[in-house]
């Protein structure tokens, strides 16, 4: 198989707290990280691993139609307590590059390390939860030991931050990390500073420049992420999807979006008084394999959008004449059992053609 160039964002989280500080650009509140997930889920992204990343560009598999990479940096003890509880609930997978000489074994250490952020004495994660997640299916990185400067400490003591970390990570999970997390995002793009990294065995590395990135055209050592902040809002005219290089269509004018925090922030879009139809040029085909599936492909385009069975539907009942919510009711009539899954699904099936420029919508 031939390496090609899939774009992958690689999200950018540090700390989830019920309320952060003001003007903080490290934090994100719970609620806005459960709006912003759900969002992601609604638009039909899947988590992929950065092993799966290195296959994608190495070109022995590829990638789901909407794969996203979620990762948080240092190792605080809200990516347990408070994130991994909305992770779940999408089957979202993370991966956190710790900074391992902060992760204690029964007492709990905090984010000294951060002059800026002291003040507010973070309480950091423990191995037993470290352990506990990547049973779960969370991956682990190395974030260096004490999170230094690299650039400003001497070739000995940087290796030695580099190389302890994953034997540290090495040691509590039986295996070694392949990504490395440069701290404060320095030493990406410095040659020393990659040198170092990549004689210590790692695979790949990120870092905190923005972009999203790609399996061709990326620097494997200084992968580009997209910092999420509170200012990320997952809805319409909002800045999270938009990054991702996702739109959704527009609401109706008098459209009321938003709600309580367990409130899909699509749901009152999608289930209007607008009628999706397809784009000319689009044409649907069925896949090959063992699942009945349907691919939707232009011309133009290199990568088709696979749909399922139900997708299937829905996008033949995409023809300009029906409301989203007449189509929902359509299809709760022919599979009455479903009907509980019927607004999901059509959720997420609109979404994807939309985003994927398969549908307009008037």
């Amino acid at each position: 198989m031939c390496p090609r160039g899939y774009d992958i964002p690689i999200l950018l989280y540090h700390k989830v707290a019920l309320t952060p500080p003001p003007g903080n650009a490290v934090w994100v509140s719970s609620e806005l990280f459960a709006r912003q997930m759900a969002a992601l889920s609604a638009c039909g992204y899947v988590t992929v691993s950065f092993q799966d990343y290195l296959a994608y560009r190495a070109g022995t598999a590829e990638p789901p139609p909407h794969p996203v990479i979620l990762t948080f940096d240092d190792g605080y003890e809200s990516l347990y307590t408070t994130a991994r509880p909305v992770l779940d609930r999408y089957g979202y997978k993370a991966t956190a590059f710790l900074a391992t000489g902060y992760i204690g074994s029964t007492e709990r250490m905090d984010n000294q390390w951060d002059p800026s952020e002291a003040q507010h004495a973070v309480p950091m994660l423990l191995w037993s939860e470290v352990a506990a997640m990547a049973a779960d299916g969370h991956a682990f990185g190395s974030h260096t030991r004490r999170h230094p400067y690299l650039t400003a400490t001497n070739e000995d003591r940087a290796r030695q931050e580099i190389e302890e970390s994953a034997v540290a990570l090495r040691a509590h999970l039986g295996a070694a990390p392949q990504v490395f997390a440069y701290p404060f995002g320095d030493g990406a793009g410095i040659p020393r500073i990659e040198a170092l990294v990549q004689q210590a065995g790692y695979a790949a590395a990120v870092s905190t420049l923005p972009g999203v990135a790609n399996t061709l055209a990326s620097p494997i050592w200084a992968l580009p992420r997209l910092r999420i902040t509170e200012a990320d809002t997952p809805g319409p005219g909002g800045s999270f999807l938009r990054r991702l290089g996702c739109h959704a269509p527009l609401p109706p004018a008098d459209a009321e979006l938003g709600g309580a925090p367990e409130t899909d922030p699509w749901r009152e879009l999608v289930l209007s008084n607008r009628c999706p139809h397809q784009v000319a040029g689009y044409q649907a085909s069925e896949a090959g394999g063992s699942e009945a599936s349907l691919l939707v492909s232009h011309p133009a385009r290199q990568q088709a959008l696979q749909l399922n069975p139900s997708a299937a539907v829905i996008w033949g009942l995409c023809d300009g004449q029906r409301t989203v919510a007449e189509m929902a009711g359509l299809l709760r009539e022919a599979y009455p059992d479903q009907a509980a899954a019927i607004d999901a699904d059509v959720l997420q099936a609109l979404l994807a053609l939309t985003e994927y420029g398969a549908i307009e919508w008037t």
